[in-house]
């Protein structure tokens, strides 16, 4: 959100992160990672756990979400592992 309020201007943002200027993450990631934070709670993410992981589970209920990740977050698992 910006100043309050959804800004879904996402041409202009495109704009920003693909300038010469950037020298951040790419827009996909930049996408993926807002995607991970609008479906979890910050309390609710595993810490250890990267945005990969929450992202593969995203779609699931939240109970497969955290049962999945608890175990990932537990036994080390990859993403490909996880998948």
């Amino acid at each position: 959100m910006i100043g309050g309020t959804k800004n879904h201007n996402y041409g202009e943002r495109k704009k920003l992160v693909e300038s010469d200027d950037w020298d951040g993450p790419s827009f996909s990631t930049c996408q993926a990672a807002g995607s991970v934070a609008n479906r979890f709670e910050s309390i609710r993410r595993r810490i250890v756990l990267s945005f990969g992981h929450h992202m593969e589970v995203q779609v699931l209920p939240f109970e497969e979400q955290d049962k999945l990740l608890d175990e990932c977050e537990r036994e080390g698992h990859s993403i490909m592992r996880l998948r």
